[in-house]
């Protein structure tokens, strides 16, 4: 009866790792036969969702805190001591410091990632389809 249950699991096990394999070679099949600016919103989209949500952990990271800049961090070694209002620097200590960055701020820098990384996507692909294309003139 045990030895059942494990050719059973095993089975399964099985089918679902076909399952899987088959999922990922049509997804390979699909991303080859994009164009390359939908390739560029694959990725552009999702980065453009996906940075507003990170920076209040990454300006922690790097040292603008509740607390003020932390010592010896990144944000420390850029502080200067007349740093202006309005200033980049500025402006990170006083989303550190509420942990919150005002919505059109948000906006702008998940957009500004987003064409950014559809960008590289974009360029990225071009090159890998010119290069694929110079490989088969010469192979024919």
């Amino acid at each position: 009866m045990a030895s059942e249950f494990f050719v059973q699991v095993h089975d399964t096990t099985k089918q679902v790792g076909n399952t899987i394999k088959a999922g990922i070679n049509s997804a390979a099949n699909k991303w080859n036969e994009s164009s390359t600016l939908t390739k560029a919103c694959i990725v552009g989209v999702p980065t453009a969702i996906v940075v507003p949500f990170s920076m209040i952990p990454a300006l922690g990271a790097v040292g603008f805190t509740s607390a003020g800049v932390a010592a010896g961090s990144i944000a420390a070694t850029l502080q200067t001591a007349s740093t202006a209002a309005g200033s980049l620097f500025a402006l990170c200590q006083s989303a550190g410091a509420i942990s919150a960055i005002a919505l059109p701020t948000s906006v702008g820098v998940g957009l500004a990632a987003g064409t950014t990384a559809g960008g590289i996507a974009a360029v990225v692909c071009r090159e890998k389809d010119s290069k694929n294309k110079n490989d088969e003139k010469n192979t024919n």
